[in-house]
């Protein structure tokens, strides 16, 4: 099969799970926003984030050195790939653990630190689940995967519902993640096994751990410093902030992660196919790498455009009317809410769609290590400039650090990639996407005002955007039917 039909069908799979999981996502954010209100959501965003800043440090590089070994490997080393599992499943006990110690010597309020504590069983079920997913996109199949993830995401889903309904509090919804998580670990291993028949009785000494940590090394240093400048933000507000800013905050992020799964769902796919072509001739590596920017800046173009138009609702849709007038922040005479700080992000997440395909790029081919000083300066930065300016401007301060570090995050991994690889860019489809995307802006900022109620009524106003930027697009001849159905 070619590469293109490969990634155009995991991506379509994947994308499905994507879709439901990003509805079920929506109406989980629904349900606890409206449940715990601004200050409550503000402890869950602590816990949340808390938990997902260790979460990288049970990864230490290791998902992307075993996917990129087992696509650019012509023979499959069982017994290699039972020892990275069973030292995954040492790591993420000593992480979670530590984590949890950790929590209880900061100051945070007994309830944080007793969800800190029942999460880290959900991050433990992650952090496996994580490298499972490593194993299906290394072998290029994630049906399985995908369907694991999605039921998961369901008895998440009916967890979270059953203690609301019974009135159980955050620890309640807490609870309901971790059943719900634990079970999709348990059904992808399952069908995992039948996949890559694992051999946990091989032999693993010292020199065997020795070996891992030596290999993932470099990159899973890149790794944790990534996650540590992407999650920060959150950590420092909350240790400076009481929690209604943290949830005012934390509802944007919400939002802002379930639109940043889409790359990153692609890019996964695309990931061990990165490791091949940057192995291939120039000519090659360019056009492929060419198609892959055009697709991120024709998705993130009009994503962008349209959620800004529509932050207000969408905040009040999914997160409900407290949180769309909610601010403690006044600048320039102006009350900073919550879909000010979307929308702050969105044109962050501009950015972020195209500085990862570089960074994965980089990664594919193994040259991590170049990453290593300037991830070390990000961090620095982002957590200095949040030292500085949340104590007097609060999430909006954290917002804006977020987009400023994002623009440096792209200028610094596109140049690093073009001095390696000599890739020539053409940004020419930015332009293209821009106009392509006037009738859609007009037609949403014509019909913003005249529907703005219900949930269905913002749907269909997207969807006719979406449809009309489209039929640009193909006027433009940005795409054909023919060229389509070469994919499919």
């Amino acid at each position: 099969m070619l590469y293109s039909k490969i990634i155009s069908h995991n991506t379509l799979i994947m994308l499905s799970g994507r879709v439901i999981n990003l509805i079920i996502t929506a109406v989980l954010i629904a349900l606890i926003t409206r449940y715990l209100g601004v200050a409550g959501f503000g402890q869950y965003s602590t816990i949340l984030s808390y938990i997902l800043l260790f979460g990288v440090l049970s990864d230490f590089g290791l998902h992307n050195t075993v996917t990129r070994k087992i696509a650019t490997s012509e023979t499959e080393d069982r017994d290699q790939i039972s020892r990275f599992y069973i030292f995954k499943i040492i790591l993420s006990l000593i992480v979670y653990s530590t984590s949890v110690v950790i929590a209880w010597t900061l100051g945070y309020e007994n309830i944080i630190k007793i969800g800190i504590t029942i999460f880290s069983v959900a991050g433990i079920s992650t952090a496996l689940f994580a490298f499972n997913s490593a194993l299906y996109h290394g072998k290029l199949k994630v049906k399985q995967f995908v369907l694991a993830d999605v039921i998961g995401r369901l008895i998440i889903l009916i967890g979270v519902y059953f203690s609301i309904k019974n009135d159980l509090g955050l620890l309640g919804i807490i609870s309901g993640y971790v059943a719900g998580d634990i079970f999709t670990y348990i059904l992808s291993f399952i069908w995992l096994k039948k996949i890559i028949p694992f051999n946990f009785k091989t032999d693993f000494s010292w020199n065997h751990f020795i070996s891992i940590v030596k290999e993932s090394f470099p990159l899973g240093i890149v790794m944790i410093l990534t996650t540590i400048y992407f999650r920060s933000d959150i950590v420092v507000l909350s240790l400076l902030k009481p929690d209604f800013d943290v949830g005012i905050y934390g509802a944007s992020v919400k939002i802002i992660d379930i639109i940043l799964s889409f790359p990153v769902v692609f890019l996964a796919v695309t990931y061990p196919i990165m490791a091949i072509i940057t192995k291939k001739d120039r000519l090659y590596f360019n056009q492929n790498l060419q198609k892959i920017i055009n697709f991120m800046l024709l998705s993130a173009t009009p994503i962008v455009i349209f959620g800004i138009i529509k932050s207000s609702q969408i905040i009040r849709i999914v997160a409900g009317y407290d949180f769309v007038n909610s601010s403690t922040v006044i600048f320039l005479g102006n009350n900073i809410t919550t879909p000010t700080i979307l929308s702050i992000l969105l044109i962050a997440v501009f950015f972020v769609f195209l500085h990862q395909v570089f960074y994965y790029m980089l990664i594919a081919s193994g040259k991590q290590n170049i990453l290593l000083i300037p991830v070390i300066l990000y961090v620095l930065l982002n957590v200095f400039l949040n030292i500085i300016f949340v104590p007097a401007y609060s999430y909006f301060a954290s917002s804006v650090i977020t987009l400023l570090n994002e623009i440096i995050v792209l200028i610094v991994v596109y140049n690093l990639s073009k001095k390696i690889f000599e890739h020539r860019i053409n940004f020419k489809i930015l332009l293209v996407s821009i106009i392509s995307l006037l009738p859609s802006t007009l037609f949403l900022l014509a019909t913003n005002q005249l529907f703005y109620g219900t949930i269905y009524s913002v749907i269909w106003q997207l969807f006719l955007a979406l449809i009309i930027y489209l039929v640009m697009l193909y006027w433009f001849k940005v795409f054909n039917l023919k060229n389509l159905k070469k994919l499919v």
